[in-house]
């Protein structure tokens, strides 16, 4: 039999954990794209701009997308993506071609990345904890976030720079790594899944009927 404090425990360590280390490796990274833009690009005050316009035109993308498969795919399913996309996107970023093009792509695929497995954390969590879920608990794992970002910067700022364009920069994403085969791990997997009968025995509500 589930213990419902367990399992409440558990998914409280579980989510905070992967959204503290991913957003480790991504604060790492954030710190680092203006300086090497305009250090190792030479990239004058109109690049910068045209740069921040292009991502800012592509800030509708995400939501549209995620509205589009909210009803389609599930939340665990939709944060499994989302984790792969965002540290994808970090490995591109940092692999060392010294490409422009290859460093932008990157970038985007992490910024645009965090915004699905954010919102999948969340709305998974809640699933998974049911009425037990509280103000503080969600607000925890926005701690974590923050916490993982600002770590990061702190970090990343006097340590990556340096470091671009070697292979060894691409090591700083393992936190990234780690949390997002943290949901693939097949007994942690199985725990996630919102649907399992004795989840809705801890929320109080009927299992779904057999098929």
């Amino acid at each position: 039999m589930l213990d419902p404090r367990a399992h409440v425990r558990w998914c409280v360590i579980f989510f905070s954990l992967k959204v503290l280390l991913m957003n480790i490796s991504a604060g790492l990274y954030f710190v680092t794209l203006q300086p090497l833009l305009v250090h190792h690009f030479e990239f004058g005050q109109a690049d910068m701009a045209r740069v921040t316009l292009f991502y800012c035109g592509l800030a509708i993308i995400p939501p549209l997308v995620m509205a589009g498969l909210a009803n389609r795919i599930s939340s665990r399913t939709m944060m499994v993506w989302g984790g792969f996309l965002k540290f994808g996107g970090m490995v591109l970023y940092a692999v060392p071609l010294g490409n422009l093009w290859v460093l932008l792509v990157g970038y985007v695929l992490l910024l645009k990345g965090a915004i699905f497995v954010l919102t999948a954390t969340i709305t998974l969590f809640t699933q998974l904890v049911g009425r037990r879920c509280t103000p503080g608990m969600v607000g925890l794992l926005a701690c974590m976030y923050a916490i993982g970002m600002a770590v990061g910067a702190v970090v990343g700022g006097n340590t990556l720079l340096p470091l671009y364009n070697e292979w060894i920069f691409v090591v700083f994403s393992a936190g990234a790594a780690l949390s997002a085969l943290m949901v693939v791990v097949p007994p942690w997997y199985q725990r996630l899944d919102p649907n399992a009968p004795l989840l809705h025995l801890l929320s109080g509500e009927s299992p779904p009927p057999a098929r």
